[in-house]
């Protein structure tokens, strides 16, 4: 988390961490199958995505970087044009290269 972190203020591509508790992944259990992909009633997405993921992981480090609400603009602003953004893109870069 630190070096994405570290990415992220180099590149100028915010990004935070949110809070994971282990309980979150209760919430993708499922009756019918293994997991599910969707958890009515529960309105943080984000920390909902992560807990599904989180189902794949066993000692990896990982992270979540959800880029839903990011992905797509509808004007130009800054290095991004209008339409598909990119975003964390840069960051990403910047962590392989360094990391």
């Amino acid at each position: 988390a630190k070096k994405l972190k570290k990415s992220s203020m180099e590149t100028e591509e915010p990004l935070w961490e949110l809070p994971f508790y282990k309980n979150y992944t209760k919430k993708v259990k499922s009756e019918i199958a293994d997991l599910k992909n969707w958890t009515a009633g529960v309105s943080a997405g984000t920390i909902m995505g992560g807990a599904f993921l989180a189902e794949f992981i066993d000692k990896t480090p990982w992270a979540h970087l959800d880029i839903a609400g990011t992905a797509w603009s509808k004007e130009t602003s800054g290095y991004r044009s209008q339409g598909g953004t990119g975003t964390m893109v840069r960051l990403l870069w910047n962590f392989l290269k360094n990391y």
